[in-house]
Order: C-alpha cells, then sequence, then structure tokens
C-alpha cells in the first residue's frame, strides 16, 4: 500500500495535467479581483477575495469542474494503458489500488485548494490600502479556520464521488462525462431541495382584504406558506442533512454566507440575529465538516465493494 501510494502520489505531481489544474487555480484570484474592482461595485476586502473562490467554487464550480476533469482523466487513464491491471497483477489487492487511488485524488483536490488560498493571501494581503480594496480579513481566526477546513473537507467529498465514478466505470471518457453530469445534477439539487426543505410552515408579510362595498384594509399578519411542505420533523432533518452532504450544496451555502457577511459587516446587530438565512448558515455551517466525512465514507464503501468485485478483463 506505501509503495502504491507513493507511486500514484509522484505521478500526480508530475503529471502535466495537475500542472494545469494548479495554473488555473493560480489565475482564480486574479479573476475575483478584477470582478470586485468592477465598476459597479463598492469597496472590498482580501476576505472577499477570499470568499470569491468560494463563490467561484459555488454559483459557477469551477473547482468542482477542474477536479471533475483531472480526476477522471488521471484515475481513467490507469485504466486505458493497463495500470490498474498491473498493478493487480504484480500482487496488489484491490483494495490497496482502490485507496491508493481515493487518497491521491483527496491530496490533489486539498493542494489546488492551497494554491488558491496561498496566492489569494500571499498577493492581495499586502495591496490592503490601494484602490477599493481598504481591509485584509473582517472574520475572526475561528470563523476564519473554520470554513478554510470545510474547503478542505468538501474538497475531499468531490474527490471521493469522482473516484469512486471513474474507478466503476473504468473508462476514461465516459467518466469525465458522467463525473460532470454528477457535478451539475448536484448543482441543481443543491440550488433547490435546501430552499424547499428550509421553508417555514408560516409567513409574515401585507394581507389585503377587500369587503363587499369596496373598502379595502391592508395590514401585517402572518399566514401559511404556500410553499411548505408538510412532513414529519425528523424526517425533515434527515433531509436538510442529506443534502448539506453534497459538496456542491457545501460551496452554494458557503457563497451565500460570504456573500450575506459583506452585506452585514456594518451591521453587527443585523449580522446576528436578524437575517434569516445567516441563522440557518450558523445552524448547519459547522456541521459540513462532519458531513463530508460521511459522504467520503458512504462512498469509498460502497466503491470498494463493487470494485473488489468488478470483472476488469
Amino acid at each position: 500500500m506505501r509503495n502504491l501510494l507513493r507511486a500514484d502520489l509522484r505521478r500526480m505531481l508530475r503529471w502535466r495535467g495537475f500542472h494545469g489544474a494548479a495554473v488555473v487555480m493560480a489565475l482564480l484570484p486574479f479573476l475575483n479581483y478584477y470582478l470586485q474592482n468592477l465598476p459597479n461595485l463598492g469597496k472590498f476586502s482580501v476576505q472577499d477575495i477570499f470568499f470569491s473562490g468560494l463563490a467561484t467554487y459555488g454559483a459557477y464550480p469551477v473547482y468542482g469542474l477542474v477536479l471533475a476533469i483531472l480526476l477522471s482523466a488521471f484515475l481513467g487513464t490507469e485504466f486505458h494503458d493497463g495500470g490498474i491491471r498491473n498493478k493487480l497483477a504484480a500482487g496488489h489487492r484491490r483494495g490497496a489500488v482502490y485507496l491508493s487511488q481515493a487518497i491521491t485524488a483527496a491530496a490533489a483536490a486539498v493542494l489546488l485548494q492551497l494554491v488558491y488560498l496561498v496566492v489569494s493571501t500571499a498577493v492581495f494581503l499586502p495591496l490592503v490600502g490601494h484602490g477599493k480594496m481598504t481591509e485584509g480579513f473582517t472574520l475572526d481566526g475561528g470563523t476564519l479556520a473554520l470554513l478554510v477546513l470545510e474547503g478542505f473537507f468538501y474538497g475531499l467529498a468531490y474527490s471521493v464521488i469522482y473516484t469512486m465514478v471513474t474507478m466503476l466505470l473504468a473508462n476514461r471518457a465516459a467518466a469525465a462525462v458522467v463525473c460532470l453530469v454528477v457535478l451539475v445534477a448536484g448543482a441543481i439539487v443543491s440550488f433547490n431541495i435546501p430552499r424547499m426543505l428550509d421553508e417555514e410552515e408560516f409567513i409574515s408579510g401585507r394581507v389585503r382584504v377587500t369587503t363587499a362595498d369596496g373598502v379595502t384594509t391592508e395590514y401585517y399578519d402572518s399566514y401559511p406558506n404556500p410553499m411548505y411542505i408538510p412532513m414529519p420533523e425528523g424526517l425533515r432533518t434527515f433531509l436538510s442533512l442529506s443534502v448539506r452532504a453534497l459538496p456542491t450544496t457545501q460551496c452554494g451555502e458557503i457563497t451565500m454566507w460570504g456573500f450575506c457577511l459583506a452585506q452585514h459587516r456594518d451591521n453587527a446587530a443585523k449580522f446576528s440575529d436578524g437575517d434569516a438565512f445567516l441563522e440557518g448558515a450558523n445552524r448547519y455551517i459547522p456541521l459540513f465538516p462532519l458531513l463530508s466525512l460521511g459522504t467520503a465514507a458512504v462512498c469509498t464503501g460502497v466503491g470498494l465493494a463493487v470494485f473488489r468485485r468488478k470483472d476488469l478483463q
């Protein structure tokens, strides 16, 4: 296992495809800096560049897209060139071969995250005070560390999903297509399902009543939410946690959290308890690393179980 892992990691680090992915991730901070400097936007901070990376991953899932192409090509090449069969013929167990590939994919995902974060910080932190970038980091250290850690964990979740797909399909082209379909489907699910599950049973708003004689009265009151889906609370909680175990959901919610943070950073009271989305984010985001680990465990378990019985002829 150790020799397998060392060889796979060396091959990944020397592969031109990985170098190209690293260049893409290194250029993203500059794209985000350019977008933050558009004339219709106000002042911003290095933290906004940081969150723009998460926003890029979430609203426009560049990170997930880069990983889908990178890992399907890297792992698919092992099948295409006969590398998997050669490893098995050399006496390595199927479980060891699968885990070595999965760990290599996870290491690549984390390294690409580090490329983005290091470039964002090293290049733009010295530029604070120039132009419209007036601040560095405004989050407390603990919250910032949690979000960076979560970035690594949803990178892990992406990598194990793509590893499972590629190792089970054993075809480079088919794996690339399916990985992209999984990414798009995950983004669609992540955009719609959490919103549906988080709807309140009653909402407040303006109610307009017109009497028989034509007199119209308006007042504020609570009324049943037509978008609310009735179900047992235990099932609602289970479904909410399950959909938030998807890396696409985590990307999207951290994206929105970052945008809300940027809007409310000058209003601490509103940030703390005046925004329903932020209250929900404060409830779920601390659980994201554990949910990502759950996704990794399930996908790795399924992938291992099927790969051990797969016909590789």
